[in-house]
């Protein structure tokens, strides 16, 4: 019994360490540490995965120029930026990143190179490309909850030259978060003083 009840603490302990904090909408503009694995990751789907560093988390990232190659396998500072809104050309990225039904990762990445002005592989722009790029809408600004939005990660210069700049999806933030009426951390607290109460209850038994 006793081992069970050292047991239950360590997990109810276990629940109150502190989680990796994600990339918010509140952190954009802002700065990163970034990491990119070559050979490509692509275990979110996209043409590669970029990691955050600071965040301990991986986002699914996509290439916006042709001309420039990403920094791979090294750690580099960068900064981020919203592209909702900036220009005709960012909103058609981002009405992309919204409606890629079946294409596939290929496929919008070509798409993302044509509405940016990039070259591309000839014949790389297939009928599925071509109807994401002239179905893209340039007024598309749209970042409510459900939606993604595309954020510009781009290299600070240091010693790196003509770097690309890339983008990562983040999801767009709810409209209103509910504000418990006592902080969840607790949760855990209580139940660790709970299991304390019934050990010593045990223990008189």
């Amino acid at each position: 019994m006793k081992k069970l009840i050292l047991a239950l603490l360590v997990a109810a302990l276990c629940m109150v360490a502190a989680p990796a904090i994600a990339l918010d909408w509140d952190d954009v503009p802002g700065t990163a540490t970034v990491f990119i694995e070559y050979p490509y990751v692509h275990d979110l789907g996209t043409y590669f995965d970029v990691t955050l560093v600071d965040e301990g988390q991986d986002y699914p990232g996509w290439c916006t120029q042709t001309g420039a190659l990403s920094i791979k396998n090294s750690n580099y500072e960068a900064t981020l930026a919203p592209t909702i809104g900036e220009s005709e050309e960012w909103n058609k990225v981002n009405w992309i990143l919204n409606n890629k039904g079946g294409a596939t990762a290929g496929e919008i990445q070509t798409a993302i190179w044509i509405v940016l002005g990039q070259g591309f592989t000839p014949g790389s722009d297939t009928a599925v490309v071509l109807d994401l790029v002239n179905s893209a809408d340039p007024n598309f600004n749209d970042c409510s909850p459900g939606n993604i939005g595309a954020v510009l990660v781009v290299a600070v210069d240091d010693d790196e030259v003509d770097s690309q700049d890339l983008i990562i999806e983040l999801p767009c933030p709810p409209d209103d978060i509910p504000t418990p009426e006592f902080p969840t951390l607790m949760i855990p607290v209580f139940f660790v003083g709970s299991m304390l109460v019934a050990a010593s209850v045990l223990k008189k038994e």
